[in-house]
């Protein structure tokens, strides 16, 4: 796991939460065939890729892009074939906004896996309460300031505590590769 602080600039994070409100936040499921299940609770936005008319999402995909790559290249060493859409995701203290113990590494119907994770942080962590993304590996830094980010591997479990004062939002997205041998 590696955490660089302010990656991206606070006003350009401000942008992408206008952005995810702005096209409708709906439900985020997690569904193990037909059930749902009750291990997460919060508002998502996937931002579909390209999108040629928008030079401000295509900024934010390219620079993920290089990032998520470079840090798998020093850190793991995993062979990676594409970002798949990112995801706005919004978590409200009204509603104690969480998302339960969980690997994001998942094979869907598509002959890849997913590799490599990230997490951007989108608002300042004084903006509410608890929502703190954990590690069961032992990782001692935090996402505090809107434009961090952390990479990790997809193989790592990790949750979203309940947020229980006003909202915390994120962008998350996830590098895919061929299946594992």
């Amino acid at each position: 796991m590696i955490l660089f602080k302010n990656y991206l600039d606070k006003e350009f994070c401000k942008g992408v939460i206008t952005y995810g409100e702005e096209k409708g936040l709906q439900r985020g499921l997690v569904k193990n065939g037909d059930e749902e299940l009750e291990v997460r609770k919060s508002n998502v936005h996937f931002i579909e890729w390209p999108i040629y008319n928008s030079p401000f999402i295509h900024d934010l995909y390219f620079n993920l892009d290089y990032k998520v790559k470079e840090a798998n290249d020093h850190l793991f060493g995993f062979h990676l074939s594409f970002l798949e859409p990112l995801q706005i995701t919004k978590y409200e203290g009204k509603e104690k906004g969480f998302y339960d113990w969980h690997i994001d590494a998942m094979q869907d119907p598509i002959p890849s896996t997913r590799k490599v994770s990230f997490s951007l942080l989108l608002n300042d962590s004084e903006e509410y309460e608890g929502g703190n993304l954990e590690f069961k590996a032992p990782f001692e830094e935090q996402l505090h300031q809107a434009g961090d980010l952390i990479i990790f591997s997809s193989f790592e479990e990790h949750r979203v505590t309940p947020v229980t004062k006003g909202t915390r939002y994120s962008l998350v997205g996830w590098m895919r590769g061929p299946l594992m041998r």
